[in-house]
């Protein structure tokens, strides 16, 4: 089995659904396609994000300001499968759908030989 990381980009969840019972099902509806990615022992761990972020280069430091459009960074989570197909097979009946949403996602690699030593 390979690890695979996703993240969640789209629009807070306060301005998708802006009725908090509506809000509250959406939620709902990421608990319960977790819980279901855990029966299956794919799920390794995830978490929302803050919307509190930081720009770091090597000019500096700043606030990281989402504009108009953006898709904010919502979330995170590593999950195990084969290949990156099986894993994107995994979100066909994951809440994204139901959202201006985006999930990226990626094979973690191991670190090169030489660089932990």
């Amino acid at each position: 089995m390979k690890t695979f990381l996703y993240i969640l980009k789209g629009a807070d969840a306060t301005v998708m659904f802006p009725d908090i019972n509506e809000r509250n099902g959406y939620l709902g509806r990421w608990g319960e396609w977790i819980k279901s990615m855990m029966e299956k022992r794919v799920f390794i761990s995830g978490l929302p994000l803050s919307r509190n972020g930081k720009n770091i280069t090597l000019r500096g430091v700043s606030e990281h300001i989402p504009t108009d459009g953006d898709k904010t960074l919502l979330g995170y989570g590593f999950l195990t499968a084969e290949t990156i197909d099986d894993a994107t097979a995994l979100f066909q009946h994951s809440p994204v759908a139901e959202a201006d949403s985006i999930i990226e996602l990626y094979e973690v690699e191991g670190m090169p030989s030489g660089v932990m030593k």
